[in-house]
């Protein structure tokens, strides 16, 4: 079997697939068979000028935005008008060494229509504000948590690609399943606020739900716009999190991270590129549409992304399908976007995922740190497996092998490089100022 079957079985796989049940798609995972290409400058403006100081920089930022919210993840949606939030009972958990937080989020004052179900998970003995961790999980808060006061989430998933799911429900089978170090994270003096992302919007294959459908639920009843990608909604969603941070004083929002991996990780990356309320942004393993350059045409690609997971994307993404040449941009816009704020990417040895094109996409995009006097990756090598060497630096990138999902070192590399942050300018630069969007 070939490497690129192989690849495609293990694919379709993940989403609780047989390989008869979708047609092949062309990737690509031959670095000879990389065709040439070129890649904008992200410091040349739209009208041809170059970005040559920091005070250029927003105006050029302002424009990567446009483009990504034109040709990849559609219009970004308005901060809402209104924020309704109820608090359930507090609950202790690890020992009772942190608490279980729970809110509901409401974007209506009768608190009719769609709704987010945040936890917060704290430390109970820090002293002062924390930073916290914002990310979306899979399937609903009580997969993280044991404890029984975690309600079982009511609201639509996919059956195909998640255990303990019977006709787009989840049930407490899966309850604390997930096996997150988080009293860990706690003990680095870390809180983590989580929703589910199919709660902002759900993420179905074709055949499960239309286009139409995907675009009729979640936070999408809250905008008549709809040709907006999940992606984006995801990092919306995210965005939220931190207007409930901003109201609850024991959170620093002058430390604050944007974490996820996977899809999720590229809702994560959208987030931080947009709001710049997120100082630290850690997108791990998000593969194609994320952080690895399109052009490279390797690993997950345009054709495969836009059959498969078509919601994800606006319609304008489309055209892009075999034709990633005739792109205006590429991921490495993304990238920069979140500078001069600190970015950690963390990648591993999945040729679908194309660990080398988001190196590259990160020393493309490094120019722009430098540019506002940060410092850039602070190795001008592709690092090897668990090199920590390319970490650094403002804008950084760490690899493993192994499989995927967010593994010990993920985590230890995220707390490390957050807590560089904090002791560093770019926090300081930052202070919690940036504007809600």
């Amino acid at each position: 079997m070939s490497v690129r079957h192989r690849l495609w079985m293990a694919a379709v796989a993940g989403f609780g697939l047989t390989a008869s049940a979708l047609p092949e798609r062309r990737v690509n995972t031959d670095e000879a068979k990389v065709p040439p290409y070129v890649i904008e400058d992200v410091l040349v403006s739209t009208n041809g000028t170059r970005v040559t100081a920091a005070a250029q920089w927003p105006e050029r930022r302002r424009e990567l935005l446009a483009l990504l919210e034109r040709e990849l993840y559609g219009k970004w949606p308005k901060a809402p008008e209104t924020l309704v939030i109820d608090e359930q009972e507090e609950h202790r958990a690890f020992y009772d060494l942190a608490r279980i937080r729970q809110f509901t989020m409401r974007f209506r004052e009768d608190r009719s229509g769609p709704r987010i179900d945040w936890m917060l998970l704290e430390p109970v003995h820090a002293k002062g504000a924390v930073p916290v961790i914002v990310m979306l999980n899979y399937r609903g808060n009580h997969e993280h948590m044991s404890e029984p006061c975690v309600g079982v989430s009511d609201f639509w998933v996919d059956r195909l690609r998640q255990r303990g799911v019977t006709p787009n429900r989840v049930d407490a089978s899966v309850r604390g399943q997930m096996r997150y170090p988080y009293d860990l994270v706690l003990a680095r003096g870390y809180a983590v606020l989580t929703a589910c992302y199919h709660q902002a919007a759900p993420d179905p294959l074709p055949e499960d739900m239309p286009l139409k459908e995907v675009r009729s639920r979640g936070l999408y009843r809250l905008w008549d716009e709809t040709d907006v990608g999940t992606l984006a909604v995801w990092g919306w969603a995210m965005c939220r999190g931190l207007d409930l941070a901003a109201r609850l004083p024991e959170l620093d929002m002058t430390r604050t991270v944007a974490y996820g991996y996977s899809r999720l990780a590229k809702a994560a990356l959208i987030a931080g590129a947009f709001d710049e309320r997120f100082a630290v942004v850690v997108p791990c393993q998000p593969g194609g549409g994320g952080v690895a350059l399109q052009k490279r045409q390797f690993g997950e690609n345009a054709d495969w992304m836009t059959q498969v997971f078509p919601h994800w994307f606006c319609s304008a993404y489309r055209k892009y399908a075999n034709n990633e040449a005739a792109m205006p941009l590429d991921q490495h816009f993304l990238v920069a976007a979140v500078a001069p704020r600190r970015l950690l990417v963390q990648g591993f040895d999945e040729p679908w995922y194309d660990t080398k094109g988001e190196w590259l996409s990160c020393r493309a995009a490094s120019p722009v740190w430098e540019l506002l006097g940060r410092k850039g990756l602070s190795s001008g090598n592709f690092p090897d497996d668990f090199s920590t060497a390319a970490t650094a630096g403002d804008i950084g990138y760490v690899r493993r092998p192994g499989s995927h999902g967010i593994s010990g070192y993920d985590w230890m590399w995220m707390l490390d490089f957050a807590d560089a942050s904090w002791r560093t300018a770019p926090h300081a630069a930052n202070k919690g100022k940036g504007v809600m969007q």
